[in-house]
């Protein structure tokens, strides 16, 4: 017996494009972290000495780099963790199984002919899987 996962189109469309750009996601925003880490480290320190702020000598290549380092801490990466926070939390809730058929799906792209020939895993298991992945992501995004 089939379960019922019943998702909007539209909404089922954005969660599809979510699920196969998340491992990718996860990838990008590890590198976002050791990029912002990266101009912070790297960004000149100045000895603050009581003078005058009218006398300090100004770093335009070090405001920059703050600038940049500070934006890159702000909206798109907050919700970029939170999409990945939310298709964690809905995978949690799949069995060790079906884990791995969401990553033959959406990380290794793979078919339901290739699934079935290669991972064997049959037709029902992996629209199944898929779309319940997809129920329970769009649940986790607040759509359903």
């Amino acid at each position: 017996m089939r379960a019922n996962y019943e998702v909007p189109k539209e909404v089922r469309e954005i969660i599809i494009k979510e699920l196969y750009t998340y491992w990718k996601n996860i990838e990008k925003l590890e590198q976002l972290k050791e990029q912002r880490q990266n101009l912070i480290d790297s960004s000149a320190k100045h000895d603050i000495t009581g003078i005058s702020s009218k006398y300090k000598i100004n770093n335009p290549t070090e405001s920059k780099a703050i600038k940049l380092a500070e934006e890159m801490s702000t909206r798109a990466y907050i919700r970029a963790s939170e999409r990945i926070d939310y298709i964690k939390k809905a995978m949690e809730l799949l069995s060790q199984d079906e884990q791995e058929v969401v990553e033959y799906i959406f990380k290794e792209r793979c078919s339901q002919k290739r699934a079935e020939i290669v991972h064997y895993i049959s037709k029902d298991s992996y629209y199944n899987t898929k779309n319940k992945i997809i129920y329970l992501t769009a649940i986790e995004f607040g759509e359903i």
